[in-house]
């Protein structure tokens, strides 16, 4: 076998979503061919490997050279076109979506659907039962035990809101959301609150009792934070036994335990040296959280936001009051244009224009 099962709740949710759309099509007697790009090539592998299991046809291409088998279902670019069927499923990698997609329009009829586009989620333009926000997020937060729970809108929020923006302009952003992030996710409790707070730390994003009753103001928060944090790392290359030794006393714990968070504060930095996909903003500090590092569960109920806080600044030391500050949360200018993200405005000179602010502390 070329392909051996492996948990990936992102592979699931798409394949009970396809599968219901194949039985609906054959109900209705209409065609149904599918082009699904393999958004990373194990994405692609577990899509297939779950189709298999069903009556779906359905084929992972792969490109000239590389293995291919006939009771898995693996065949090259080439060989897709001669795939006639009237239903269909094709797995293609996203560097040979443009050329076996026109080979394929000759082959059996013209595609019927093409799943989402290879920027997907950042650029979602498919079928609306493959659209992530209102279709695979509520699959995946269904299948995490989070629907009708308290904490549903919050980590609806937090993956929509946070953690999806702020991999935007990441280099490897397909493979850290689909496969680090959302596809490898699995709870390992019954209980709401924990998987909440398990989706975090395996997110890497510190907690704050802030990030489940009043989401918008943590995710503001904690991309502030760990922006100027991730800023002194990189400026201050002995910031690790300053942290430990100057920082860590300030806290007021007891020896033994200023001893092992000495200890954690090792581990965390490690972690951090170590992450070979470097990302932004709120998580910016992943490496540090690692579930590969020893006691990830400890180190991360220790550190959390409020504590990262206390440790990088202490007493204001960049300059800057740590903890107050001001977001415009409305601009409604009675004349001219307001950005989206009410970062730029255009109005008349001398126009009025109203302002709600948010005040932090």
């Amino acid at each position: 076998m070329l392909i051996k099962k492996e948990y990936h709740s992102l592979a699931e949710a798409f394949s009970q979503i396809i599968i219901k759309r194949y039985e609906d099509a054959q109900q209705e007697s209409q065609n149904f061919r599918l082009l699904v790009p393999a958004l990373t090539p194990e994405f692609g592998k577990q899509l297939q490997v779950r189709l298999l299991e069903t009556l779906i046809p359905s084929y992972l291409v792969v490109r000239k050279g590389d293995q291919t088998s006939e009771e898995e279902r693996i065949i090259t670019d080439a060989a897709a076109t001669t795939v006639r069927k009237s239903l269909v499923v094709y797995i293609i990698p996203l560097d040979l979506i443009a050329t076996t997609h026109e080979s394929i329009k000759g082959a059996g009829g013209v595609m019927k659907e093409f799943a989402v586009n290879g920027a997907w989620p950042w650029i979602d333009f498919g079928p609306d039962y493959l659209n992530f926000n209102s279709s695979i997020l509520p699959n995946l937060i269904k299948a995490w035990n989070l629907k009708d729970s308290p904490y549903e809108k919050p980590i609806n929020q937090i993956i929509e809101k946070g953690i999806i923006r702020d991999l935007k302009t990441t280099s490897s952003r397909g493979s850290i959301l689909i496969d680090d992030i959302l596809g490898s996710f699995q709870p390992t409790t019954q209980n709401s609150e924990h998987i909440f707070k398990e989706f975090l730390m395996h997110s890497g994003i510190p907690f704050h009792e802030e990030a489940a009753c009043n989401t918008k103001n943590f995710i503001d928060r904690t991309r502030l934070l760990l922006r100027r944090i991730n800023n002194e790392i990189k400026s201050k290359p002995g910031l690790r036994q300053v942290l430990i030794n100057e920082s860590l006393p300030l806290l007021g714990l007891p020896k033994d335990t200023q001893m092992l968070c000495a200890e954690f504060l090792q581990i965390f930095f490690d972690g951090l040296g170590t992450q070979k996909q470097k990302c932004s903003d709120m998580l910016s500090l992943r490496g540090g959280f690692s579930n590969k590092l020893s006691q990830q569960r400890e180190l991360w109920d220790w550190l959390s936001l409020d504590t990262l806080e206390r440790l990088f600044f202490p007493d204001g030391e960049d300059g800057s009051d740590t903890n107050p500050f001001l977001r415009i949360s409305e601009a409604s200018p009675r004349v001219g244009t307001a950005a989206s993200n009410f970062k730029t405005l255009l109005t008349n000179h001398g126009e009025e224009i109203s302002i709600s602010l948010d005040y932090n502390y």
